[in-house]
This record gives C-alpha cells, structure tokens and sequence, in this order.
C-alpha cells in the first residue's frame, strides 16, 4: 500500500515517519486516515471510483475523512434511472475516473465471473456482485428496492455534494414512492423518457413528478405526455417532443434560454409574432435558440416582419448545435435586427423528412470564428509539412506538385490528389503511396472544415 502511494506522492514516506503515534513493527496496516487534510486530498483525488467507494465506507470516521478531504471529489453529477424493475444511479467523474454505477437487479443470476459481495453503507446491508473486469459496475440484490435506493443515494449525496439528474421511464409503479423523499425535492435536470413497451406516462405518474420535484435547469420530455407541464415555462432549457397542449400564448410565456419542440401544432403565423414581441423588447437578453421541427414544403415568407439575407461581414455562416454535435447551416435564414443592436435569425436550417426550423439569437455574431482560427493555424502547419512529406514519399508528378499550391479549394485539392494517386496506384501498394495518402486526407478534411464554417 504504501508503495503505490509513494507512486502518488513521492515523499509520503517521509510524511508517514513523521505522523504522531506507536509504531508497530511488521504491520501491515498503513494510517491513511491520519494524513494531513491536504496530502489526504492529494491521494483520494488519485483513487479510482470503486477504491474512493470502497473507502467511504470503511466506518464513518472515514466516510467523514473522504468528505473533507476533497468536498466534491471531482464529481460531475450523479444521475438516477427509474425504470421498473432496475432503477440505476450513476456518478459521473471529470478526469480520467470511470463513472460509478449502482444497479438495483434482485431477479438476475450472475456467473462465476462475478464477485459477490456484502456491504454495509449508512448501517444499511446490502447484497453486490460485479464483474471481475468492471468493478466500477455494481449490481444489487436487495429485495427491498425503494428503501435500498434512498439510502443508499443519500449516501452517494453526501459524498459526492453535486446536483442530481433524474431520468424516468413511464409505467415505474411502485418507485413512484420515491418522489415523497425529501432527496428529491429539487434537481438540476429531468428526463423522462419512453419504454421499450411502449407505455406512456399517466396523468397520476405526472402529477407526482412535477408536483414534488423542482426542475432548476434543463426538462426534457420525449415521451408521450398529455399533460401541461408548467415547469416548462421556467427551466433553461427544455424539450419536448409532444408539444401539441401548447398554444401561441404559452409559446410568448416562455422565459428559457432554449427550447425545442418536436410534434406541436405552432404555425408560421405564430413564430413570426413572436419575433416581433422580441424585436419590441430590447435590453432582454435571456433567448438564445427555438428549434421546432417542421414541414418542409411549408414556405418561408413573412407578412409583417422586415428581414434581411445573410451578409457574411456581420454575423457567421454557421451556429453551433447544443442537442447533438455539430453545426447548423445558416446561410439561407432570415435576419432581423433589434434596436439594441443583437440580431436575430429564423429560417430552415436542416432539411429532409422532417426539417428544422430555428429562431436563433446572436449574443456573439461569429461564433465559428475561434474553431475557423485552429483549423486555419493546423491547415498552416501541415502545409509546411507537406514539402518533406512529399520529398519523402512522392514521386514529383505534376498533379502531387500542384497539391503544394496553399490556395487551392478543397474540391480541387481533392481532385488532384486523386489523380496524383492513381498515377501511382498501378506501380503497386506500398507504405510509402499509403502514408502520402493518409496525410494529404487530412489537409483536404481541414480545408473541408474551413470552408463549411465560412
């Protein structure tokens, strides 16, 4: 123990001479605990997820030391999934920690590849096994599933003091029970999502979600719901994919940052008026994004609101997507401008069976411009590269010199280094045409990711 310490810390022997007490000769034992808080924190912060468990629950004495040594132990969130029969909490970790997750499974039967085990957290027992290759994995065999799961998140809490995310799957029956925990008073962001069965959630299931928990952030609602979901009106950012029971009025009481609306029932009519109520109140900076998926035979064409084309000096091509990654064309919306001076855009942005159409906000006009400004600086470097790549592995045809002109498009630059392969391809495949290859790709993927921006 003390050796893979010293690994951490190199001079924690040193300090461990130094601690106060007996010393017993041929013992194996070594007094964590006893560290000062600072290197006590410095070792916890290199544990992995199942060790840092494993000695929170050791007594309380050490649960009270992993606490203070590292007050957040570098916890992103801990999330909880109810789903009937196994409900899930899992415990995500900035940095190179796996996540922590605790799986509540009582009907399955685990191989010989399983360790079992019984543990004791909050002088509750709990029956474990995980695989010998994911330890950070933790299935529960506790029949009581409700009063397990509340301890044994509380627990988590307590250790890990970060807000929650709750995921739900309609038809949970019984775990309804557990929305009466003062744990669940609040979370930070709430999804409920479809089942496999195809269930859809009752108004009795809604009821108690919404009117014991408080969402502060983010409400995202895939599955079928008919039900008005006021907090709708007041989280950040929020999804819904049934948005039929909204009208215009509930669309202008919006106060979020994003919103996205999947199956709704809101016209091009009802969008444009509210860009004119945003044009009407300048100084409110809150809006960023609306998404509402859309037909795309319906014509984009404004009766009162006065818009302009794209103009690339004032503003980007491009936004960024916040529900997937990637990017948002944006070069054929519609653009408007506020007396304040923040411009805004509306128009499809993505097209095919179902398009999108996105009222977008520009709080900073250029966006792109910083990715633009890496990809231009690594496009810079690889051209300089080039020359020795090409003294090394090519063979001076003319088409492979033409490749070292910096100005070419990414349609041309391509074009020609495929014509300069295969004038090389019937000589013969070796590792040298492969290696040029493979570099040349590169350049043309950035100039590809430079003019998509631009």
């Amino acid at each position: 123990m003390l050796s893979k310490l010293a690994r951490i810390l190199p001079n924690i022997p040193k300090i461990c001479r130094n601690l106060k007490g007996k010393k017993k000769k041929k013992c194996e034992r070594f007094p964590l605990l006893c560290l000062p808080r600072l290197i006590l924190e410095m070792v916890v912060n290199q544990l992995e997820s199942p060790d840092l468990l494993n000695l929170s629950i050791c007594s309380n004495r050490s649960t009270l030391r992993v606490c203070q040594a590292s007050p957040k132990n570098c916890a992103e969130s801990v999330s909880i999934y109810l789903k009937k029969p196994n409900p899930s909490i899992k415990i995500t970790f900035f940095g190179f920690r796996k996540p922590l997750e605790w799986v509540f499974c009582f009907e399955e039967d685990f191989s010989q590849k399983y360790i079992h085990r019984n543990l004791v957290v909050s002088e509750y027992h709990y029956i474990t096994a995980h695989h010998k290759n994911s330890p950070e994995q933790i299935m529960c065999r506790n029949a009581d599933v409700v009063e397990g799961f509340l301890k044994i998140l509380e627990f988590f809490l307590k250790i890990f003091p970060v807000r929650l995310k709750i995921g739900v799957q309609p038809n949970i029956g019984g775990l309804q029970i557990l929305f009466k925990s003062n744990i669940f008073a609040q979370c930070s962001e709430m999804k409920l999502t479809r089942s496999l069965e195809n269930h859809a959630f009752n108004r009795q299931e809604l009821g108690a979600i919404f009117k014991k928990i408080k969402v502060l952030d983010k409400l995202e609602v895939i599955a079928h719901a008919d039900y008005v979901i006021r907090q709708a009106f007041i989280v950040d950012h929020v999804t819904l994919a049934h948005a039929t029971w909204m009208c215009e009025h509930d669309l202008f009481r919006l106060n979020c940052r994003s919103a996205r609306f999947l199956n709704h029932t809101f016209q091009l009519d009802d969008i444009e008026d509210l860009a004119l109520q945003w044009l009407a109140k300048p100084y409110t900076p809150r809006l960023e994004r609306m998404e509402f998926e859309w037909d795309p035979l319906v014509e984009i064409q404004f009766f009162t609101l006065e818009t302009t084309k794209w103009d690339k000096n004032k503003r980007s091509r491009c936004c960024y997507k916040i529900h997937q990654r990637g990017i948002f064309d944006c070069s054929e919306t519609f653009d408007f401008t506020r007396s304040d001076g923040l411009m805004a855009s509306i128009g499809v942005v993505e097209r095919g069976y179902f398009s999108t159409l996105i009222f977008y906000v520009w709080h900073d006009r250029f966006p792109t411009r910083n990715q633009q400004n890496r990809l231009k600086k690594r496009l810079n470097e690889l051209q300089v590269q080039q020359r020795d790549i090409n003294r090394r592995l090519g063979d001076g045809n003319d088409f492979e010199q033409s490749l070292t002109n910096p100005n070419l498009s990414a349609a041309t630059f391509g074009n020609y280094m495929i014509q300069a392969y295969n004038l090389r391809k019937p000589r013969g495949s070796s590792k040298k045409l492969e290696e040029w290859y493979k570099f040349h790709c590169e350049i043309l993927d950035v100039k590809k990711q430079i003019e998509s921006l631009e």
